[in-house]
Order: C-alpha cells, then structure tokens, then sequence
C-alpha cells in the first residue's frame, strides 16, 4: 500500500478490520475526525478498527515506538474501533 494516499489507506485498513499505526498525526487526526462526523451525519455504521500515531521516530527509535503499541493494545483498558490514540515519548498515549 505504499505511495496510495491517506484516505485510501484508512479505507482499505477499515474494511480489513485493521488498526492504522502512523507517524502521521496532522492527516490522520484530519481524516479521523471526517469519518467521525460523516458516519453520523449520514446515520452510516461504518468503523475503523482505531489510529494510533507516534511521534516520528528514528530507525534507533522503532524499539521503543513498537513497545508503546504493545503494552498500550495488551493493558485491556482501550477501546479502538473508531477511536483515535496519540503517542508522545515524553506524555505517553493520549
């Protein structure tokens, strides 16, 4: 899927069932609020399995990055499907 644009991926990761994980907070937290507010306004039941964006990370990063998404999907507090997770290395996931 590499190169397709955002909203295709969102797409296609919605009908697959799977959870987005990017580093790209500005169009994800654009195109999570559009599938929030469309689904409703067009009474439509449609979900996205959840998004979780990461702070940009470096190749010496991704070890820490991939920790934060396993203990965060593990700790059973979370509740994905059309919901939207950021993580901050300093703050944590908000």
């Amino acid at each position: 899927r590499k190169g397709a644009p955002d909203e295709r991926q969102i797409w296609y990761a919605a009908e697959r069932g799977w959870i987005i994980v990017t580093m790209n907070r500005r169009d994800y937290r654009l195109l999570h609020g559009a599938w929030l507010l469309w689904t409703h306004e067009w009474n439509v039941q449609s979900q996205h399995a959840g998004v979780l964006i990461l702070d940009h990370l470096l190749p010496a990063d991704v070890p820490l990055g991939a920790n934060a998404i396993h203990d965060f999907v593990h700790n059973g507090r979370i509740r994905l499907p059309n919901a939207l997770y950021d993580w901050n290395r300093n703050a944590g996931w908000r």
